[in-house]
């Protein structure tokens, strides 16, 4: 009974532990995305801006 009571505040600790991962996870993927598009946007501006002096 002792050891089931332990295995299972080990398991739910651990799934805590995971979901917080997931989250940490979730929450810089969403950051990356949002850097990698201000600098898509910010290169084609640049590259436009390139083809206009070459003209």
């Amino acid at each position: 009974r002792e050891k089931d009571e332990q295995a299972f505040k080990n398991n739910f600790e651990s799934s805590r532990r995971l979901g917080e991962r997931i989250n940490d996870i979730e929450y810089w993927k969403c950051e990356l995305e949002k850097t990698k598009d201000k600098m898509k946007r910010k290169i084609d501006e640049v590259e436009f801006k390139r083809r206009e002096v070459e003209r």
